[in-house]
């Protein structure tokens, strides 16, 4: 049986529909996500006296996240929640590229273990940043310069920046995965359609 074969073979596994609609629906969640990012870079880079910039929705989960503690608990741990549903976007992308694509090295598969990899560090940096603020009351992670980098205008503007770096690398991965994932499915429906 040809390569194109099982890849046709595999896409036509029904039982797949559920995992790709959840994986396109965290990935399109990212993008909302990044896109908050960028525009409190925008935001920052006009007024950085104002501080970080959170949308209305932004603060409304934060608030329901921060409980009895600060307000900036709330938005870590807001954070970490959205971070942690993208790792799983990028792991069920990364199931699936597995599954139908047979090239380990290239298209999907490569694109969504770079995605795992730059998503599974951002949670870890997440998560040093809700430990530290449990404990010390203060975040502290990479992209506060785990503590090193004196409060103020220019330790928001870093934090805000690599954010939206990261953010914008994981969403890239994601995109790029995706797009392999809707290639290789092009090609298997191509192999089949007379």
């Amino acid at each position: 049986m040809s390569s194109v074969a099982i890849q046709t073979q595999r896409w036509t596994d029904r039982r797949l529909v559920p995992v790709v609609l959840a994986a396109m629906g965290i990935l399109w969640f990212q993008v909302a996500h990044t896109s908050e990012h960028l525009a409190q870079t925008f935001a920052f880079a006009r007024a950085p006296a104002d501080g970080a910039w959170l949308s209305s929705m932004a603060k409304s989960l934060a608030a329901s996240l921060q409980g009895a503690a600060s307000t900036t608990m709330g938005v870590e741990r807001l954070h970490l929640v959205g971070n942690v549903i993208v790792l799983v976007g990028a792991l069920l992308l990364s199931w699936l590229a597995r599954r139908v694509d047979g090239e380990l090295t290239t298209g999907a598969c490569a694109w969504s273990r770079r995605a795992l990899w730059i998503q599974g560090l951002h949670v870890v940096e997440h998560i040093v940043l809700v430990t530290t603020l449990s404990v010390t009351g203060t975040a502290r992670g990479l992209t506060t310069g785990f503590g090193l980098i004196p409060a103020g205008s220019t330790a928001v503007g870093i934090r805000v920046v690599g954010h939206a770096v990261i953010n914008g690398a994981a969403t890239v991965a994601l995109a790029c995965a995706a797009m392999g994932l809707a290639q290789t499915w092009q090609r298997s429906r191509r192999s089949v359609t007379p």
